[in-house]
């Protein structure tokens, strides 16, 4: 059974709940040592939890991991978040994982599944986020994760604000 999937129409018994959008598998997710560590990180919260925000998420992040998710997020190119360009080779798996990751947020955020035509909003909070973060982890920025989410339009609450730049007013050496 692949990591993620459609569910198929089969006969069913109808007072059973049967998906109608693709689901992931945590257990197979686990069981892929291949993947990025940031997809199996936030796999393996979720299989502990059950819940999890976007904001712990990234607060949980290696910078190593919010540099590989930036890298991943850079050789990919799109106007529309549903038509890609892949900006170099590797970009056509990142864009996989950041899915993969996008479906697993979602699913920290109480949705279980998703259609892949309502990746569109997701994925785009997910890239303005992990661009944040990344500005964030430079000192550039100042986050408010408590707002940070992938399932509700990003417009609605702040979630990052620049910082003021160190002028050359300041004195050196403390002088």
């Amino acid at each position: 059974m692949p990591i993620c999937q459609e569910p198929q129409p089969e006969k069913h018994d109808p007072s059973v709940y049967v998906p109608t959008g693709a689901m992931v598998y945590l257990d197979k997710i686990l069981a892929n040592p291949k993947l990025p560590t940031y997809v199996l990180k936030a796999a393996k919260e979720l299989t502990y939890s059950r819940y999890m925000t976007t904001g712990e998420y990234f607060d949980k992040l290696d910078d190593v991991e919010v540099l590989e998710l930036n890298l991943a997020v850079d050789g990919i190119s799109t106007e529309d978040f549903v038509n890609f360009k892949y900006i170099v080779p590797q970009a056509e798996f990142d864009l996989y994982h950041l899915t993969l990751l996008t479906m697993l947020l979602l699913r920290g955020e109480g949705i279980v599944e998703t259609h892949a035509h309502e990746l569109k909003d997701p994925l785009a909070s997910l890239f303005t986020l992990i661009k944040l973060e990344d500005l964030y982890r430079s000192g550039k920025v100042e986050v408010f994760r408590d707002n940070f989410t992938i399932a509700e339009i990003l417009q609605t609450r702040p979630i990052g604000r620049a910082l003021p730049e160190k002028g050359n007013d300041e004195k050196p050496n403390g002088t």
